[in-house]
């Protein structure tokens, strides 16, 4: 009867072990995916600022060239042209 019962009360604990090692390893992986979409999340996000701000370049690069080209033209079109 003692027997019994030392190899219940060692199959418990072993279960009880098995079960806390079951728990912390869910627990690492659902904890790690989350960090891994957070990290995703933020990869694109970077990469959403990167476009936006190489559009707004581009946008600010053409105004710059359209106002530069309305100079020039208007400089040339003068009528008080002294050359």
């Amino acid at each position: 009867m003692a027997q019994q019962r030392g190899w219940l009360l060692a199959a418990g604990v072993g279960v009880g072990m098995l079960g806390l090692l079951l728990l912390s390893t869910y627990r690492y992986y659902r904890q790690r995916h989350k960090l891994d979409a957070q990290r995703l999340q933020t990869l694109r996000a970077e990469a959403e600022t990167q476009r936006l701000k190489a559009l707004l370049d581009g946008q600010a690069q053409e105004r710059q060239r359209i106002s530069q080209e309305m100079h020039d033209d208007l400089g040339r079109a003068s009528p008080l042209s002294f050359t």
